[in-house]
Parts: structure tokens; sequence; C-alpha cells
């Protein structure tokens, strides 16, 4: 770990003015160091403030911080330099959330959907239906998911989200079928079993 962080020290100061050394040790202080992975992004933005992978990642940092008015407030400027894409509004559904506006999420998520509907994030705003207890609505949004992605994970997670709903709803017979289906669709998949 103390070599990258050297490595990444020895880069920004060769290239003092390259937004993408201190955005990239930015990143990896992610995992290791919030405040310092806040400090290299904020110095990526001083180099280029319309620079929208750093902004969101900023905001994002904020939000694992615990800081989510600071987070929401980025991620506002990474919506407003990226206008039509699904992304920061999928950034901000995630930062309401957080934040416990569950209802705001649920908006931004949908307008994430409205401008890429193979957005595959539906079942984000079926997990906050069933935080709502609407359980139907969660099951709605899983289908929509699941009817729009060609990936066998997105589907085999999905399918297993709907069979804990159904056994949520009394319906164990449905709940064992969406568990069958989730397994034929997980066979090969990459994504590991709860």
């Amino acid at each position: 770990a103390n070599e990258k962080i050297e490595a990444y020290k020895r880069i920004t100061a060769k290239y003092p003015r390259e937004k993408e050394a201190y955005y990239w040790q930015g990143l990896y202080y992610q995992s290791v160091d919030l405040k310092s992975a806040v400090e290299a992004i904020e110095k990526a933005i001083e180099l280029d403030r319309f620079y929208g992978p750093a902004v969101n990642t900023l905001g994002c940092a904020y939000l694992w911080m615990g800081n989510y008015e600071r987070g929401i407030e980025w991620l506002k400027k990474y919506l407003a330099l990226s206008p039509g894409d699904a992304n920061p509004f999928d950034s901000l559904g995630a930062a309401y959330f957080g934040a416990g506006d569950l209802d705001e999420a649920i908006r931004k998520f949908k307008e994430a959907l409205d401008l890429d509907p193979g957005f595959g994030i539906e079942w984000k705003i079926a997990y906050i239906c069933a935080l709502k207890e609407d359980y139907p609505e969660a099951i709605s949004w899983l289908d929509r998911g699941t009817a729009q992605t060609t990936s066998a994970a997105v589907r085999s997670d999905s399918y297993r989200m709907r069979a804990f709903f159904q056994h949520w709803l009394g319906d164990t017979d449905q709940a064992l079928i969406d568990l069958d289906r989730e397994s034929e669709e997980g066979k090969g998949s990459e994504l590991p079993s709860l």
C-alpha cells in the first residue's frame, strides 16, 4: 500500500499540472484514507473545474464521509457538467438514499432511467420500494429491469431479490420458482450468491 502511495506522490511531483495523476491518486486513497482522497481529487478539480469524473468522485467521497449535504452539492455540479447523462442522476439518487430522502432518491433513479432505459438501476428503485414495504412495486421494478437487461448476472440478482420479496409476501411457491430462475441464470455468473 505504501509503495502505491509513494508512486502516486512521485508522479504528482513530476507532473504537478496533470489532473489525471491527482484523480487516480484520489481513487486509490478512497480505500485507505478518505481525507487524503478528497485532497487529491480537489487538486485534480483545481486543475480542471470541468473534470466530471473527479467532480463525481469528490461528491461520492463526501457521501462516504457522511457529509451528505456537501456530497449532494458536488453531485449537483456533476449533473450540471453532464446534462443528458444518466450517471449523475444515479449518483444523486444514491446520495439522497444515503441522506434518508427515499422519495427524492427514487425520483433521481427514475430520471436516470428516463435518459437511459438500459442503465440497469431498476433494482435500486426496487430496494427502496421494499424498504417502504411496497413489495408489489418492488417486484414490478425488478421485472422491468430483468426485461431490459441482457446480463445473466443482473437477471440472477433480480430473481434472488424477487424471491426474497415474494417470501415476505407469503408466496413461498413463487419464491421457490424465482430461486430456481436465479440458480439457472447464475450458472456462469461472475457475481457471488448471497
